[in-house]
């Protein structure tokens, strides 16, 4: 009994060193990982699509230029305070641009609809084109009258002569249509419609009516 006893308490001490000196487990994978679902609920909502403006972008809306004035076809003048106080859409678009001329017949239309809305207007500027602000800036034509009558376009349309205003708002293609609010601020902003005539104009009155739901505009 004492010989068995001599031999298992040596046995015992090393067992007890080996387990001391073992390495602890490595916490599992899931442990150090954050779960799918904690991600997924961080992750910030993507903005919902605007019918007939798209995503817009989400900062804070650019302004339009408090001394904007462009004379226009029909001999009176556009200015910020004529659109100062209500909803407009305002487009940029030129006689040379095809995309234009492709878009001018839902441009009318679009002036047509909102005749029909008290609380909306419709303004249009025209750009020169890039490159031939002084040679060729209507294009073919001779002057922003000759083509507006070639093309039919009953809206009158102010001319940015030097693409100043256009610049300065960051339109880089033509046709450009802007939303402006109430205090001058472009709250949504989108491009040609005849690329996808289903997003045309009354996804795009749609819009609008949809974005003074969600914007409330000091006086």
């Amino acid at each position: 009994m004492k010989a068995s006893t001599r031999y298992l308490l040596p046995a015992a001490a090393m067992l007890m060193a080996f387990a001391c000196d073992a390495p602890t487990d490595a916490p599992s994978e899931t442990a150090l990982e954050p779960s799918s679902q904690t991600l997924e609920t961080s992750m910030p909502a993507a903005p919902e699509p605007i019918p007939g403006w798209g995503v817009q972008p989400d900062s804070a809306p650019a302004l339009i230029p408090a001394d904007l004035s462009l004379a226009t076809s029909d001999g009176a003048s556009l200015s910020s305070e004529d659109l100062r106080g209500q909803w407009t859409i305002l487009t940029f678009w030129g006689l040379w641009s095809e995309d234009s001329i492709a878009d001018l017949r839902f441009m009318k239309a679009l002036d047509r609809a909102i005749d029909q809305d008290p609380e909306l207007n419709f303004a249009a500027i025209h750009v020169p084109q890039p490159g031939n602000e002084i040679e060729a800036p209507y294009g073919a034509y001779l002057s922003l009258t000759q083509g507006l009558a070639d093309q039919g376009a009953p809206f009158p349309t102010a001319e940015d002569a030097n693409g100043a205003a256009s610049s300065m708002l960051g339109i880089t293609s033509t046709p450009t249509y802007l939303l402006v609010g109430p205090d001058l601020a472009i709250e949504a902003q989108r491009g040609a419609i005849a690329p996808d005539e289903t997003d045309g104009i009354k996804s795009m009155l749609q819009g609008v009516a949809e974005i003074k739901k969600q914007i409330v505009v000091s006086p």
